[in-house]
């Protein structure tokens, strides 16, 4: 399993509810929530040699404050998976410093 290095093992840090602006590569930022960290995989068969296995966070989306993304994936009151895989550009504290950045 992947050791939870970088996002996950940041994220892991904070109890659940804790808020958090994600700023993402292709320009969208929401503000999120916390909901719970777990383990899951990539949906392949275990027999699989390009299955893998990983930790995730999923946050509660409460607020998109700008959504470049033409396909609008996150909607407000969703809870959606984050991971090392599809991590944030950087994390915002709710004070707006920058907290966590790849």
């Amino acid at each position: 399993m992947s050791n939870g290095n970088g996002f996950t093992k940041f994220i892991s840090r904070f109890p659940n509810g804790t808020k958090f602006y994600f700023y993402f590569n292709d320009g969208v930022e929401v503000l999120c929530k916390l909901d719970t960290m777990y383990e899951t995989d990539n949906g392949l068969e275990i027999a699989d040699p390009l299955y893998e296995e990983y930790y995730a966070a999923a946050v509660e989306i409460i607020e998109v404050n700008q959504n470049n993304n033409e396909m609008n994936l996150f909607k407000v009151g969703q809870l959606t998976e984050v991971s090392n895989k599809n991590a944030p550009k950087w994390i915002k504290s709710l004070d707006s410093k920058v907290i966590w950045s790849r």
